[in-house]
């Protein structure tokens, strides 16, 4: 399952504990890991990824406005 989903920090976990268990991979950061063990605690399994790897799949705004095709 992939989601994007605009969520504040306290719906996060909330949102988080109510999915099945699953595999969640995010990038590596001081927030990540904070998250990553509460995610562990809800029994998903968490793998953190170094931020030149995921960078590549990063949109930005432009990108995400002009939406699939990126034609604008």
């Amino acid at each position: 399952m992939v989601f994007r989903k605009k969520l504040s920090r306290k719906q996060f976990p909330v949102f988080m504990r109510d999915q099945p268990r699953c595999i969640v991979v995010m990038e590596a950061c001081a927030t990540a890991h904070h998250r990553g063990r509460t995610l562990s605690e809800f029994g998903h399994k968490v793998r953190l990824v170094a931020p030149k790897v995921v960078k590549p799949y990063v949109k930005t705004q432009s990108e995400a406005e002009r939406g699939p095709g990126g034609a604008a």
